[in-house]
Parts: C-alpha cells; sequence; structure tokens
C-alpha cells in the first residue's frame, strides 16, 4: 500500500484528483497536465478523454495522515494529503522560511508560526518579548494620541537614540475573543531620517477548521476638530473583514 501514497512520476502526495490509464497506471493531477503527446509514462497507452479518475485510491488517501515533507528536520505533523504543501510553507522545519521575529527585529528568535497553537502564539509574544496582549473593543482597533507621537519624535531628537525604541509590537484580539479568535500583530516603526511614522497588521493565527478569512486594515490620521466622532489629535487602526490585504500606510509630520 505504500507505494500507492505517492505519486509515481514526481513522487509527492497526491493532493488533488487522482488519475489513472486503462491499465491501472496512477498519476497526479499535476503530472498529468505534463506528459507527452497524453501518453502514460509507464505503458504509453493514452489516457484518452475524459480523463479516468481514480475515486477508490482517492477515498483510501483521503483516510490516511501523511508526515511533512520536513518530518527528516524534525517535524511530527501528521496531514492530510490536501494539506501537505500548505503545512510545508509555513512549517518551523523548513528551512526556507524566515522567523517572523526575526523579520521584526528579534533577531536571535528562531519562533515559526505554521503548525503552532493559539495559546503558543500568545505566550510567545508576551513572554519572550515583553509585547501588550490587547482584546480591542469598540470598534475592533488601536488608538494612538497624535500629540504623544509628536512630543515622542521631539523627546527622540533631543534625548538620543537610546530612549525610545524604534519598533513597538502589540498583539490584538477581535472583541468577544474565543478559542478560535484569530491574532494580529500591530506595528508601528519610526524612521528618525524621514521624521515618520509607519503602521502595519499581520495576522499570526486563524483556526485551521475555518476557512481562512482575508482583512483590510485602515490607518488613518485625525487632525484636531475632527468631526469623526474620534479624540482631538490622534491616529486610529480598524480593522474589518473585507476584501483586501494588510496594508502598511506613512504618516508624516
Amino acid at each position: 500500500m505504500e507505494k500507492f501514497r505517492s505519486c509515481p512520476i514526481c513522487l509527492e502526495v497526491p493532493e488533488g484528483d487522482i488519475f489513472q490509464c486503462t491499465a491501472g497506471h496512477m498519476i497526479c493531477s499535476i503530472c498529468i497536465t505534463k506528459v507527452e503527446r497524453d501518453l502514460c509514462p509507464q505503458c504509453r497507452i493514452p489516457f484518452g478523454t475524459p480523463k479516468i479518475r481514480s475515486r477508490i485510491l482517492e477515498e483510501i488517501l483521503d483516510s490516511q495522515e501523511f508526515l511533512c515533507g520536513f518530518s527528516d528536520n524534525g517535524c511530527t505533523q501528521l496531514c492530510k494529503r490536501a494539506e501537505v504543501t500548505k503545512h510545508a510553507k509555513s512549517c518551523c522545519h523548513n528551512p526556507d522560511t524566515v522567523s517572523i521575529c526575526k523579520q521584526l527585529g528579534f533577531s536571535s528568535c528562531e519562533f515559526q508560526l505554521g503548525s503552532v497553537s493559539r495559546a503558543e502564539v500568545i505566550s510567545h509574544f508576551e513572554n519572550t518579548h515583553k509585547c501588550p496582549f490587547q482584546k480591542t473593543s469598540g470598534n475592533w482597533g488601536v488608538r494612538l494620541p497624535g500629540d504623544h507621537m509628536m512630543r515622542t519624535l521631539g523627546k527622540k531628537r533631543k534625548e538620543g537614540a537610546s530612549k525610545i525604541p524604534n519598533d513597538t509590537v502589540n498583539l490584538l484580539t477581535p472583541p468577544g475573543a474565543s478559542e478560535t479568535s484569530p491574532l494580529f500583530l500591530f506595528i508601528s516603526k519610526i524612521n528618525w531620517t524621514a521624521l515618520s511614522v509607519s503602521f502595519a497588521v499581520v495576522k499570526v493565527w486563524e483556526t485551521p477548521s475555518l476557512p481562512p478569512v482575508k482583512y483590510d486594515a485602515k490607518f488613518v490620521f485625525h487632525k484636531k476638530n475632527s468631526t469623526t466622532g474620534s479624540q482631538p489629535g490622534s491616529s486610529s487602526s480598524t480593522i474589518k473583514p473585507i476584501d483586501g490585504v494588510s496594508i502598511i500606510s506613512n504618516m508624516k509630520f
């Protein structure tokens, strides 16, 4: 049975439809699109039209679990065949992935997202990097006083680079948070040369049992005496589930 757990052509786990020729030789949905003159690579019989699905083998493999492709590196995760590639892209044992912590400036941290629980993500950022964990309320946003930013920039120039951090990271989750609620990192960076502040929101965890949701992060700087209902001189970031991707917004002072 072991030899039928992988495509005989590419030797990978067949994650999509599985096909076969009239002689019964199987082939995955990727390799069948690359064969020469639509001939079975093993017996040279044409696959024909329509292609024959090996539904029995599909059902057998759907009932099984497969090791991660980086099991030799220490990964013990078991995946359904349709999830093997998705897991491998974020597997902490994948040598091609880069730790998000390193990208945030924690150069000595090897923590990687992927097959980790929600509690592990919260514990890591709270305990290892001392990032505040905030359960947001209201419009599910973060509010930063604009006048405080101006004082921060001025204080930085007067007191030197060591007094105020260039980057701040907060861990966020939406109101009414449950054990399946997504987690976001709210990141702010100060560019002292350009006297600007940039913001980013990165989704770092969501429950694998539900379809993924795309979010759009909007950053707005409200001037004083604003009639929008926000506090005067404040900057707010709101997150809402609409089509789009996370964006970074620069605010010049």
